[in-house]
């Protein structure tokens, strides 16, 4: 299994958009084959910043989503609402 962290920070006069723009994505993205899990949160105290976490059973999937349409269009919608680029972290092994 494949789990990520991935972090988006919007620009203030940008946050309703986006939230506008995460519902069909967040619906979608869980729909894809091979996905285990996918939420997105926002982050208490700082606004425009959303926390997306997800798993994939393998790569295949994961590399399967990064070309589904949900996720293009969106990617594109939100390049001039993003504060600098999405931050992705691939989770390492768990330690407990």
């Amino acid at each position: 299994m494949i789990e990520l962290v991935v972090v988006l920070t919007v620009k203030p006069e940008c946050i309703a958009e986006t939230e506008q723009l995460l519902t069909p994505l967040v619906e979608a993205s869980r729909k894809d084959a091979g996905n285990v899990f996918y939420n997105c949160n926002t982050v208490a105290n700082r606004n425009g910043t959303f926390v997306f976490r997800e798993a994939w059973q393998d790569q295949a999937a994961l590399d399967k989503h990064m070309e589904q349409k949900h996720l293009i269009d969106f990617l594109d919608k939100i390049k001039d609402l993003a504060i600098g680029d999405l931050t992705s972290y691939p989770m390492g092994k768990p330690l407990a």
